[in-house]
């Protein structure tokens, strides 16, 4: 494969071991995965299976690899990057839920609007994403994250929303700046939360 083509694979698997396979590159469903071509003495296979090697991949048979879920992060992020060296000024791109910023920021940080109401001040070199449950009988209806790093801003984004009532110690755990409503309407923050830079 192209070397940004394995960059953003190596992203994704990253993410995979960073959540526990949370965010999995590898599709486990039916409609993605060729289980007619998987014999059965083999196990479905996992992120865990797969490994790059500079531009090959070396991935089980019948494994089909999806890296939607962190290639618009990874992007995201790269781009905020070279933008700022490049023109040597301070950048904030947001792709989907993601945005991420580079270089100098204006007097007082980036102010973005939080889902639902609200404005964080997001210093340059910082990520945050925002991921809201399309499912009622999630514990949390919009969880937002911010890290130093636009693939985990994202995929912790995504874990701590299905990780129902363990998501705050889980985010605590790394020391992530989150913001959770639950399905009331009612938010929670994490520890880091309150630090000026992610009031």
């Amino acid at each position: 494969m192209s070397p940004r083509l394995a960059a953003l694979l190596r992203s994704a698997l990253w993410a995979a071991r960073m959540t526990d396979g949370a965010v999995d590159p590898v599709a486990g469903d039916d409609a993605a995965l060729d289980t007619e071509s998987v014999p059965p003495i083999h196990p479905i296979p996992r992120y865990l299976d797969v490994q790059l090697d500079d531009d090959t991949v070396l991935a089980p048979w019948g494994a089909s690899l999806d890296i939607t879920a962190t290639a618009h992060a990874d992007v995201a992020g790269r781009a905020a990057t070279l933008v700022a060296t490049v023109l040597e000024c301070g950048v904030l791109v947001q792709m989907g839920a993601t945005i991420a910023t580079a270089g100098h920021c204006p007097a007082g940080g980036w102010q973005v609007s939080l889902p639902g109401h609200g404005i964080v001040e997001l210093p340059a070199g910082a990520a945050m994403s925002s991921r809201t449950s399309a499912d009622d009988d999630q514990r949390w209806g919009t969880v937002t994250v911010i890290a130093a790093d636009a693939v985990w801003a994202d995929a912790a984004a995504t874990t701590a929303l299905y990780r129902g009532i363990g998501a705050l110690s889980w985010l605590e755990q790394y020391e992530l700046a989150g913001r959770l409503i639950d399905s009331r309407g009612r938010i929670h923050t994490t520890s880091t939360w309150s630090d000026p830079r992610a009031a």
